[in-house]
């Protein structure tokens, strides 16, 4: 096992994957008391070796690793990339690409929708991963053995089990069909977090429009905040108080829930000057400035749901995968 926490070391491992036809990549990360993800580790496998970098050795250069993920030659193999991608993009505003996501690829080949790691690494490459470190403190160190070859084992069976699929790809000529479905994870635009779009991920029906004008800005005003102070968005205010608050909204603006909003208490653990309170705009928007309630995901007419002999709904499955995380 490979553990990485000097610059020196890091620079020459990077440098000897660059000629590589791909190199198969994992991370880990902690986001359970923050907005944005805190990343711990980043596992890197290439033809000859594989090794996990602590990205919070002290003082450590991320510089080669963050070039080597820029390396437009060099293909980059993921599973389940969303949120690899979305901790890349954030730190450097650029995708990892070239890049191919396994899972997707699994879909294409007849594995189902959103087949896990270990069962496609377990039928292609005859892994036996051991789960018992699967939900671990990422951040705490030193990290043990048993974490180290957790963590390795996302990307040394990812590499046998990436050439499995792309040789089944070649043989059922679909490997287009997963380029096609990698336009959804390599844009820019899946990753950029638009706090007047982040109703969009809450539960509430109605089409009323007033109702999902005010859940609108509330749901808008939720996101400033949790970015500004790091927190997960729920530590500011849950999808059911933006509900509750979107539901009973008064046509007096200066009672408005807005108002109440913005004195609903900050976490215990938190003490930060609050932003400004949500746009009063929902209590007096107009029916043709009102958002439109979300419409389910469907699968193009005719194609019907997924089945293992053909690859109908992996478009659909693949952006499912690229929503953002709540």
């Amino acid at each position: 096992m490979t553990l990485i926490a000097e610059s020196g070391a890091l620079a020459a491992f990077c440098r000897r994957q660059h000629p590589a036809e791909f190199v198969a990549i994992d991370t880990e990360f902690m986001r359970d008391k923050t907005y944005w993800p805190q990343l711990c580790l980043v596992q890197v496998a290439g033809p000859e070796e594989a090794a996990a970098i602590d990205t919070l050795a002290p003082g450590i250069d991320l510089d080669p690793l963050l070039g080597l993920l820029a390396d437009s030659k060099l293909l980059k193999v993921f599973h389940a990339a969303r949120q690899d991608i979305e901790i890349f993009y954030h730190m450097t505003k650029r995708i990892p690409a070239p890049l191919v996501d396994t899972q997707v690829a699994a879909m294409v080949c007849g594995f189902g929708d959103a087949v896990s790691y270990e069962n496609l690494a377990a039928k292609l490459a005859g892994a036996r991963i051991d789960k018992s470190s699967r939900f671990t403190d990422w951040a705490h160190r030193p990290l043990t053995d048993r974490q180290l070859q957790y963590a390795l084992s996302d990307v040394t069976h990812l590499r046998p089990t990436y050439e499995h699929l792309k040789r089944r790809l070649a043989k059922t000529g679909r490997a287009d069909w997963v380029c096609e479905e990698m336009a959804v994870l390599t844009d820019p635009a899946t990753y950029r977090l638009e706090p007047r779009e982040a109703w969009r991920r809450i539960k509430f029906r109605t089409d009323k429009p007033r109702m999902l004008a005010v859940l609108r800005e509330v749901a808008a005003w939720r996101e400033e905040e949790a970015q500004r102070r790091d927190l997960p968005r729920n530590r500011v205010l849950r999808d059911e108080t933006l509900c509750e608050i979107a539901a009973h909204a008064p046509s007096d603006v200066e009672h408005s829930p807005a108002a109440v909003a913005s004195r609903v208490p900050s976490p215990r653990t938190v003490r930060a000057p609050r932003s400004s309170p949500p746009s009063s705009a929902g209590w007096s928007c107009r029916r043709a400035n009102a958002p439109s309630p979300p419409r389910a995901a469907t699968c193009p007419r005719g194609w019907g749901p997924w089945s293992s002999s053909c690859g109908c709904s992996s478009r659909c499955a693949a952006r499912r995968m690229a929503s953002p995380r709540s």
